[in-house]
């Protein structure tokens, strides 16, 4: 049996050749398909980074009404407290219950008469045009009650 090489790199030349011009248009396509898939890579990146950002944006949102949300029963607490306060005060500075506890607690007892001061101010007016007055001069007077 003969081997005939001549046809066989005949055919063998033609499918190389063949096969190059398939990839030089081939070469041409690929930087079109190229930039058909490096701009899709880019906008699925893109919505990512929206949608990242929205998620990060409800987030804080939430943060945020949480905290609005503990700072308005903090301050509801802190309102009560001051009534609760504000009571106590009232009951405590009555001129009843400082004289409950001034005598009761500390002792304390009235003074007796040898032992008040009597204090006496009088004060001078003198008036000026447009109604506008001023003290001219202030005395105390200190008198024991026994002089």
């Amino acid at each position: 049996m003969k081997l005939d090489f001549g046809e066989f790199d005949k055919a063998y030349n033609e499918d190389i050749k063949q096969r190059k011009i398939e990839d030089s248009k081939s070469y041409k396509k690929k930087p079109q398909e190229r930039g058909n898939f490096l701009g899709f890579t880019f906008v699925i990146v893109l919505a990512f980074f929206i949608f990242a950002n929205i998620i990060d944006g409800y987030v804080e949102l939430n943060s945020v009404k949480f905290e609005n949300l503990e700072l308005s029963e903090r301050i509801e607490t802190l309102n009560s407290e001051i009534v609760q306060l504000q009571v106590k005060i009232q009951q405590n500075t009555s001129g009843e219950k400082i004289e409950k506890i001034a005598t009761e607690k500390l002792g304390m007892i009235y003074p007796l008469d040898s032992q008040k001061i009597s204090i006496e101010q009088r004060k001078s007016f003198a008036l000026y045009p447009k109604d506008f007055s001023v003290i001219v001069k202030s005395e105390k007077d200190q008198k024991a009650s026994g002089e």
